[in-house]
């Protein structure tokens, strides 16, 4: 019986990776509306609930808990999430250029480790030198070209879900002829 929940799970999961997958290959805007409109309404409905948990509560504890504000602060979120989904699909530029910018400060420090490697005659400042070149280059595509570089991530983001399905069905497909034998 848990061999087979565990069996339907594993094939939830690999539809799930294999849909969202091809969502984001073939409609990354779509999808992120679709996600950001599921955000937004669990934000509203838990809202709700916080708010008349609020009212619920004795005025005492109420008052500690401070469900009334956070309840007020989810609802007003998830208005934000359901009705201007435009808006955070506008301002995926900008994180993309705040994550290249975190990118260039984490391969200077790499940079910095990597001096240190081989100050320190480490036979493995290659690998860790290596690995600042990748994130400084990175860096460097994603602020030069922040409009291409997010929907590229987006693709990546969707090629690694259908990479990971493709994973799960080869692990699958593994486990049940390991069970024949």
């Amino acid at each position: 019986m848990i061999e087979k929940k565990k069996m339907f799970d594993i094939i939830v999961m690999i539809v799930v990776e294999l849909v969202v997958g091809l969502m984001l290959l073939v409609n990354p805007i779509e999808l992120t509306s679709v996600i950001l409109i599921c955000i937004g309404t669990v934000l509203l409905v838990e809202g709700v609930r916080q708010v008349i948990h609020y009212f619920m509560d004795e005025p005492d504890q109420a008052s500690k808990q401070n469900t009334a504000a956070k309840g007020i602060l989810l609802i007003l979120l998830g208005i934000l999430c359901v009705f201007k989904t435009d808006w955070f699909i506008r301002t995926f530029p900008v994180l993309t250029m705040l994550y290249g910018v975190i990118l260039v400060i984490s391969g200077v420090e790499k940079i910095q480790r990597t001096l240190d490697a081989i100050r320190l005659k480490s036979k493995k400042w290659g690998l860790i030198g290596l690995n600042a070149l990748i994130s400084i280059v990175c860096a460097l595509l994603i602020l030069f070209y922040p409009f291409e570089s997010t929907q590229f991530l987006w693709m990546l983001t969707g090629c690694a879900f259908l990479g990971e399905a493709l994973l799960d069905i080869a692990s699958l497909i593994n486990m049940h002829t390991k069970k024949k034998q």
